[in-house]
């Protein structure tokens, strides 16, 4: 390893470091959650099927199991619930791809971890990203998401491009401009479900393909300018 890799190396370990503590605490909060965990899974389900101005805390509490009064005791309004479902999918989201991930394995073995379980994630879970689009990536809630639970999402997305960079630059240490191709992976994996059929058991050929394709990105020539 050169002295480059071995920087970007170690770079990569301490970010890594800090989305197993996401993992491990959203882990922690899972096991225990409960009543407050039911509700806002039905919650994200439902805003992605009806929309949110169409799902009520009365179907999100019915779907739930609840009484309807009873979902207030752990989300004082709608407005609430959706914050707290945009936080909850994104750390279910980073708790599930570092699941299976352990320090100081190779960089292209934790990178190819990462691809992997991005585009499973999207596979398994199409209506929490369908929920997670609606809530964070269109204006129809702009006013109801806080700029601040808007900005603490926003730094643990940059901390996962900025892993997938560290842990590119350490694999493919002569590589060009390594964090365009890192977005470019990331939204192929976050599209990924666009062209999945539904069948679960061609899912590890997806996810080959997925990785395959990631791998072309990061290792193909740039265009020469004409």
């Amino acid at each position: 390893m050169t002295g480059t890799q071995h920087v970007h190396a170690t770079q990569a370990d301490t970010l890594l470091r800090s989305i197993m503590l996401i993992r491990d605490s959203h882990g922690s909060a899972s096991a225990g959650g409960g009543t407050k965990e039911r509700v806002l899974l039905e919650a994200v389900e439902l805003i992605a099927i009806n929309g949110y101005q169409t799902t009520s805390m009365r179907q999100i509490a019915e779907r739930a199991g609840i009484r309807a009064a009873s979902i207030y005791n752990h989300f004082p309004s709608k407005d609430a619930l959706v914050v707290s479902a945009l936080q909850w999918i994104f750390d279910d989201f980073v708790a599930f791809i570092a699941e299976p991930m352990t320090r100081h394995e190779p960089a292209v073995r934790t990178l190819e971890t990462l691809v992997r379980r991005h585009a499973l994630y999207q596979f398994q879970f199409p209506h929490r990203m369908d929920s997670w689009r609606i809530i964070l990536e269109t204006d129809q809630l702009a006013a109801v998401v806080p700029d601040q639970a808007r900005s603490a999402v926003q730094v643990k997305r940059d901390l996962l491009i900025d892993l997938c960079e560290a842990l590119t630059r350490a694999a493919y240490p002569t590589l060009q401009q390594p964090r365009e191709r890192v977005r470019a992976v990331n939204t192929l994996c976050g599209r990924a479900s666009w062209w999945f059929d539904g069948d679960l058991n061609d899912l590890p050929a997806m996810t080959d393909l997925i990785w395959s394709l990631a791998v072309s990105i990061f290792t193909s020539p740039l265009a020469q300018e004409p």
